[in-house]
């Protein structure tokens, strides 16, 4: 059924969960909802089943990443049959360099407390907890209408 409705899309926006399930739904919703027809959503877990997933599509699509879903990002970008046309990380722990300019992949990562001292490029945002980061970059970095502006060639 995925691989039917894949192919109706002309776009996607596939985001992956953190451990236990957090995920900000409605934040991932309004921040998807602009730049690509389509959503979906894997645990962090789901490497396998994300990877078929997105090698069954024929249409441009980005990555979503939160807290351990960031590292199903990252574990994803160089095994991908076609490299994202971006990718977004928020929440990723401090230990792991979330650089995908290796790839020449357009990126942003945003990072909480769990994320400080980072190596990786981003930016930090002290104070908003970790459960809360999601909305947080939708309202203060992300508005509907800056997104509505950005251009990604296809």
């Amino acid at each position: 059924m995925w691989s039917s409705l894949a192919q109706a899309c002309d776009s996607w926006v596939v985001g992956f969960r953190g451990l236990r399930g957090q995920f900000d739904q409605a934040a991932f919703e309004t921040w998807s909802r602009p730049r690509a027809q389509c959503n979906r959503v894997f645990d962090w877990d789901q490497h396998r089943a994300a990877l078929a997933f997105i090698d069954g599509l024929r249409v441009p699509y980005e990555l979503y990443g939160f807290s351990k879903g960031a590292e199903t990002v990252l574990w994803l970008v160089p095994r991908v049959r076609t490299r994202p046309r971006y990718v977004i990380t928020l929440g990723g722990w401090h230990t792991v360099n979330f650089d995908f300019g290796r790839w020449a992949v357009p990126f942003d990562n945003w990072f909480d407390q769990s994320g400080a001292g980072n190596p990786g490029p981003g930016t930090h945002v002290p104070g908003v907890r970790h459960s809360q980061l999601q909305a947080w970059a939708n309202d203060h970095y992300y508005s509907l209408q800056k997104q509505r502006l950005i251009q990604v060639d296809q």
